[in-house]
């Protein structure tokens, strides 16, 4: 009786083992199944969206290769993780208008612009890497099989920046001229940036993170502020006040570190633009604020685009109605002999926990092409 008793309380104790053994190599796969939702969807947000459709397979490569890689850098069970994206284990969705009566939309395979990237992670027999348990002699089960899918969506619908309550945004108080309605400037983000008449005659190496010359295929732009007490009107960029009262301490220690929550205080903890916000603002930045904006170089900052600035009071404060987040890379920063600063920039696509986004059905084409933020569902 008493060596029934031992036999029967092993095995319990082995299936024990065995499922928590199991339940740990669950939770290893899973983990590795977000870190590689999180690296595809980060290389499908990178900059060479910006080179046009001409780039997609070259993003679809680059996503697929950082799956597996990161995949291939973390252990389950003891083994490192494998993805075969050929065998489906890493796939790409988005959502198109339902053909069935009575369903909005549908996922749809395809790797031409997708939005949403769906990760695989198996350890079966079926794939001839299981779990090896450890009581196999003992309850006759020599393996177990872990499946973990997680998904991943680009989401660009973005409505606000919300910082931590300890970690700061990565956003310049900075709002650029969205478009002259008489067409005339060509200084404008539109006439630069959206329909690629800016210059080209920068670039950035991601690999040595450092500003280079020559061509990249993305346009730049050039901001200028106003000369001191000069017209507002030569001015394409403006110093927002958020929460600083335009002091130029203050405004440096923005620049240089973000966007804090308790700077947004007033504004219930977020910069939310969502049919446009009037900010305080004017057309000068300080030589200490220069040379802050100086410490960016190459740096993915958000920035904001407005449509017009009015003149209020004395001093040249303005009244600027920002509408829009953009993403920018500062290229250079250069004073001019009539004291007007020079700021080169070029567009950027970023990803941020902080971007505070609509969960819509509408296309991302009609969201933010420079701003996204990536979520993460299973």
């Amino acid at each position: 009786m008493v060596a029934v008793a031992l036999l029967v309380a092993m095995m319990g104790i082995a299936l024990i083992v065995d499922r928590l053994w199991l339940a740990t190599a669950q939770w290893e796969l899973t983990a590795v199944a977000e870190a590689a939702a999180l690296a595809a969807g980060r290389e499908l947000t990178s900059d060479a969206r910006l080179l046009g459709p001409s780039s997609a397979p070259t993003l679809i490569e680059h996503a697929k290769q950082a799956a597996a890689e990161i995949a291939a850098q973390n252990l389950v069970a003891g083994q490192p993780a494998l993805l075969d994206a050929a065998a489906g284990d890493v796939r790409f969705v988005k959502s198109e208008p339902s053909k069935v009566p009575g369903q909005t939309a549908e996922w749809v395979e395809t790797e031409r612009d997708p939005t949403e990237v769906l990760i695989h992670a198996q350890r079966t027999r079926f794939r001839g890497n299981p779990v090896a348990l450890f009581m196999r002699q003992l309850t006759r089960q020599p393996f177990g099989d872990v499946v973990a899918t997680v998904s991943v969506r680009m989401n660009n619908h973005v409505v606000a920046i919300r910082p931590f309550d300890d970690v700061p945004a990565p956003l310049l108080p900075l709002a650029i001229w969205k478009d002259d309605p008489a067409k005339k400037r060509k200084d404008t983000w539109q006439a630069a940036i959206e329909d690629n008449g800016g210059k080209d005659e920068f670039g950035y190496d991601d690999t040595r993170h450092l500003v280079t010359s020559g061509s990249d295929g993305i346009p730049e732009l050039t901001l200028t502020t106003a000369k001191q007490n000069g017209p507002v009107s030569e001015a394409n960029v403006q110093l927002l006040d958020l929460g600083t009262d335009l002091d130029p301490a203050l405004v440096e220690q923005q620049i240089l570190l973000g966007l804090t929550h308790a700077q947004l205080e007033k504004r219930n903890g977020e910069l939310r633009i969502a049919g446009g916000e009037t900010i305080p603002s004017i057309p000068q930045v300080q030589s200490r604020e220069r040379t802050a904006l100086d410490e960016h170089l190459g740096a993915q900052r958000i920035a904001l685009l407005y449509t017009q600035s009015t003149p209020v009071g004395k001093n040249g404060y303005q009244q600027t109605e920002c509408v829009e987040f953009v993403a920018i890379r500062i290229l250079a920063v250069n004073d001019q002999p009539d004291g007007r600063c020079q700021i080169i920039v070029q567009p950027t696509v970023m990803t941020t926990r902080m971007a505070v986004a609509e969960n819509t059905s509408a296309d991302h084409r009609d969201g933010n092409q420079y701003l996204f933020r990536l979520e993460l569902t299973h």
